[in-house]
């Protein structure tokens, strides 16, 4: 299989034979949970969500990092509070950030020291894809997993794409099961926050919080030093579809050294201010580090989760070049804005919603599981 060229012609009833399959896997893996569910009924269940331990020896840095804000987490009888310990990135002073520093008192004060020799090669992104537990989402979600991850492996370390899918908490207790069966299947690429499912609460400040997490490793030989994992740190639908190689190949081109917001620029809202389409938008680590420390975003969660994004940036008075991609990202031609054909150009095609435009992303892509 290969991602460039003419895409291949696709007949209609294969692409449904495809869809059909899609479905049908999540429809057995349903039926088994719900079996198994009969047998052991969820209030019986200890979630990993939020799962806190009371003695800092095998407290993860994951858990401390969610205890450095215990106002964001659900009151727990079982709550007990620890220290962030230097096994979790303090603030990274290293980074030069271009613009200033507010100090939030409740997080360590130690410094970060990124080192760039012996560290393995960074990744192009990670990307977090915000979801909810419909069918037909979950049935996107994992022919997007086999997808991305076949083109993955072809591809040099240094040009790979991770990618996360964020939900919220469920609003019903059908959610919660589809939700922790998601979970169960895919606990690695999984995220599910303490907020409600919905796009105007902070779903995205939650997810950059979790980027910030996966965006240092301890250096393999040096003690107190770190390696920056990922070049750069996004969000997109999870009705669009991503061509890693391509998107890889564009955000090279970006000059580095430097604080980039990368994106589809929208047209001015009511709030006279710009930002980036939700489709995908991709952020440095300097502005991802910002975000996790100014109290700027924290006071500003509710609203319009792309809009809001735009208005941290503005607020917080952040001197980042504003990249706009142009026609690399765009919705099908069958959208109300942002439409065009899927092209050889084409690095994320958005509006994949029902099933035909699924496939349709997919194929114009000239993407598949092969």
């Amino acid at each position: 299989m290969t991602q460039g060229g003419i895409p291949h012609p696709r007949s209609a009833q294969s692409n449904r034979w495809q869809s059909l399959i899609a479905i049908a896997v999540v429809t057995l893996a349903n039926i088994g949970f719900i079996v198994a569910v009969m047998r052991n009924p969820p209030h019986t269940w200890m979630s990993s969500e939020h799962h806190l331990v009371n003695d800092t020896i095998s407290a993860t840095p994951s858990n401390a990092l969610k205890l450095s804000h215990p106002d964001m987490i659900p009151a727990s009888p079982n709550l007990t509070l620890i220290t962030i310990t230097t096994t979790h990135p303090p603030f990274n002073s290293s980074l030069q950030l271009p613009f200033p520093v507010l100090e939030n008192t409740s997080l360590t004060h130690l410094d970060l020291t990124v080192s760039s020799a012996g560290c393995p090669p960074m990744k192009t992104a990670l990307i977090g894809i915000l979801s909810i537990p419909k069918l037909a989402n979950t049935a996107r979600r994992n022919y997007l997993r086999q997808i991305y991850s076949n083109l993955n492996s072809k591809l040099p370390h240094d040009q790979q794409i991770d990618f996360m899918y964020v939900f919220g908490r469920a609003l019903n207790p059908e959610s919660e099961t589809q939700l922790l069966l998601e979970k169960s299947m895919f606990p690695h690429d999984t995220i599910i926050t303490h907020r409600k499912e919905g796009r105007d609460d902070g779903m995205i400040f939650d997810w950059f919080q979790e980027a910030r997490k996966m965006a240092f490793s301890p250096h393999p030989t040096r003690d107190g030093e770190w390696c920056q994992m990922y070049r750069y740190f996004g969000k997109s639908d999870d009705d669009a579809v991503v061509h890693i190689e391509r998107l890889s190949r564009l955000l090279a081109t970006f000059p580095q050294g430097q604080s980039n917001f990368v994106g589809k620029h929208a047209l001015k809202d009511h709030l006279n201010m710009t930002h980036m389409t939700g489709m995908m938008y991709l952020l440095t680590a300097e502005i991802l580090e910002w975000i996790f420390h100014s109290p700027i975003p924290r006071e500003n969660l509710k609203g319009m989760e792309d809009v809001q994004v735009g208005k941290w940036l503005v607020l917080g008075a952040i001197e980042a070049s504003w990249i706009d991609v142009g026609t690399k990202f765009h919705n099908l031609p069958e959208a109300d804005y942002f439409q065009k054909p899927v092209t050889n150009e084409t690095a994320v095609v958005h509006w994949c919603k029902t099933e035909t435009q699924f496939f349709k992303c997919v194929n114009g892509l000239n993407l598949d599981l092969l």
